[in-house]
C-alpha cells in the first residue's frame, strides 16, 4: 500500500493534514498484519515525508520519498493494492495501473480534476466554501486554513481503504503470483534480472 502525503508547493491547500497520514498508517498496520506501507513523494518533499514515515515507528513502513524515478513509481503502483493521495499527479499516474487510487479532494472540484478510471475513488467533504480554486480565479484563493481537507476524517479514509482492500484481498487470493522487475533494497529500488520462463517468483 502507498501513501502520498504531499501535493506539491503549487497548491498546498490540497494537503490533508500530514499527521493524519501517520495515524492512518498506524491503524492500517494494526488491522492488516500482512501489509507493508510505502510513503512516496518527490525529492523536494523527501525530508518531510520520510520523517513522517519514521514517526509511524514500524518496520513495515518504507520511506520512499525522493528515492524513485517516475518509472519506478509506476512499477510500485502496479504492484500495490491501494494508493491514498492528495489531489496531485500521482493520482493520475497510478490510475493507469492496477492500483486502486483513493484521492482526497478539498479546494478543487473532483467533478473536473479527478481521474475517471474505474479503479479510482474520490473522498470530498463538499463543504459550502469548496471548491474555492478554479480557472476563473486563476487558481488563487484567499483561504489559508483548508477546512475542506480537515473535514475528511481518518475514520472515513480508513473505512474506504478497508472496503477496497478487503475486496482486493479476496480477489488476490485467487490470482496467480506475478513477477516484478524491481525489488526494494534498503529503502530504494534496484533492478533485478528478468524472470526466466517457468521460474516461480512470489511478490
Amino acid at each position: 500500500m502507498l501513501l502520498n502525503p504531499n501535493a506539491s508547493d503549487l497548491l498546498p491547500l490540497r494537503r490533508w493534514p500530514p499527521t493524519r497520514y501517520a495515524e492512518l498508517a498506524r491503524r492500517l498496520l494494526a488491522s492488516y498484519p500482512q501489509i507493508f506501507i510505502g510513503f512516496t513523494g518527490g525529492p523536494n518533499e523527501a525530508a518531510t515525508v520520510n520523517r513522517l514515515a519514521q514517526d509511524v515507528v514500524s518496520d513495515r513502513v518504507i520511506p520512499l520519498a525522493g528515492k524513485t524515478t517516475l518509472r519506478q513509481l509506476l512499477v510500485l503502483c502496479s504492484q500495490s493494492e491501494i494508493l491514498v493521495t492528495n489531489d496531485s499527479g500521482p493520482a493520475h499516474f497510478a490510475s493507469m495501473t492496477r492500483c486502486h487510487v483513493i484521492t482526497l479532494f478539498g479546494p478543487e472540484t473532483p467533478a473536473l480534476f479527478s481521474t475517471k478510471a474505474p479503479n479510482a475513488t474520490v473522498l470530498w467533504a463538499g463543504i459550502a466554501c469548496s471548491p474555492c480554486v478554479n480557472a476563473y480565479n486563476n487558481r488563487q484563493s484567499r483561504c489559508r486554513n483548508n477546512l475542506c481537507m480537515q473535514a475528511i476524517t481518518v475514520d472515513r479514509v480508513f473505512n474506504e481503504v478497508s472496503r477496497v482492500l478487503n475486496s482486493r484481498l479476496r480477489t488476490t487470493a485467487n490470482r496467480p503470483e506475478q513477477s516484478i522487475s524491481y525489488r526494494a533494497d534498503k529503502y530504494s529500488l534496484v533492478r533485478v534480472p528478468p524472470v526466466r520462463e517457468g521460474q516461480q517468483v512470489a511478490c
